[in-house]
């Protein structure tokens, strides 16, 4: 995989965090990851490599781990405090937030029990600072939820979140969904793709969701999965 995307990583600006490969595939505990895919986390005031922050057009971009500490007073929870804080949304009005294990997943293989934990310990921080959308993987399936608070839908103050761990892997997709659907899921699918989320000014922003031309693909006729343009003023999808 490193070899594969040395050039890409090389010549465009990408930022990562790490999953439960990095800290549990032969017994790693980050140091592959650490020299692989070093991030400037002391710019951002962090004391770890795991958690660090970056600004890039009209967004804070606040990356955290699902692997370390995160509750109440932890090294993690204090830093996105004072991150979040730090925030100007005069200049970057979008407050993104980037994890790897999603919070709200209807689905069976990883269950919401994963990333429950961490959810409670934050999902009201995440609230008081008024983020606007996550991205997560884990998943190896796409879903997208309509705007969420504390497990329900609410369209004026919750945040949508975005399950992208689509991208492919050798163990496949991570089947099944759990057989009801969530009111708050507003679609989910499984196929490998990728997701462009394009910021348009500071209120609106697209997201798109787009399969990979193969076999997998469960609408051969279209590549794009999903769409929507999101106002973050008053909290819909359009």
């Amino acid at each position: 995989y490193g070899r594969l995307y040395e050039t890409f990583f090389s010549s465009i600006p990408t930022a990562h965090v790490g999953g439960n490969h990095e800290v549990s595939s032969g017994n790693e505990n980050w140091l592959a990851y650490e020299r692989r895919y070093p991030n400037d986390y002391v710019r951002s005031l962090s004391s770890s490599f795991l958690w660090y922050s970056f600004e890039t057009g009209a967004a804070h971009v606040s990356m955290l781990c699902s692997y370390a500490d995160f509750r109440s007073g932890s090294a993690q929870y204090e830093w996105l405090k004072n991150d979040f804080a730090r925030v100007n949304r005069k200049q970057t009005p979008w407050l993104v937030v980037i994890m790897h294990v999603p919070w709200y997943t209807s689905n069976q293989h990883h269950p919401m029990s994963e990333g429950r934990e961490m959810m409670k310990a934050m999902e009201k921080l995440f609230l008081e600072h008024k983020v606007d959308i996550v991205f997560n993987g884990h998943v190896h399936a796409y879903e997208r939820t309509h705007p969420v608070k504390y497990g329900e839908i609410d369209r004026e103050s919750g945040i949508p979140y975005v399950t992208i761990g689509d991208g492919g892997n050798r163990e496949q997709f991570a089947i099944p969904w759990k057989k009801r659907q969530p009111a708050w899921s507003a679609l989910r699918e499984f196929a490998y793709g990728f997701g462009i989320f394009e910021i348009l000014n500071s209120s609106h922003a697209e997201w798109k969701w787009i399969r990979n031309n193969d076999t997998w693909n469960v609408n051969p006729h279209t590549l794009t999965g999903d769409r929507a343009i999101y106002n973050r003023l008053h909290k819909f999808w359009e």
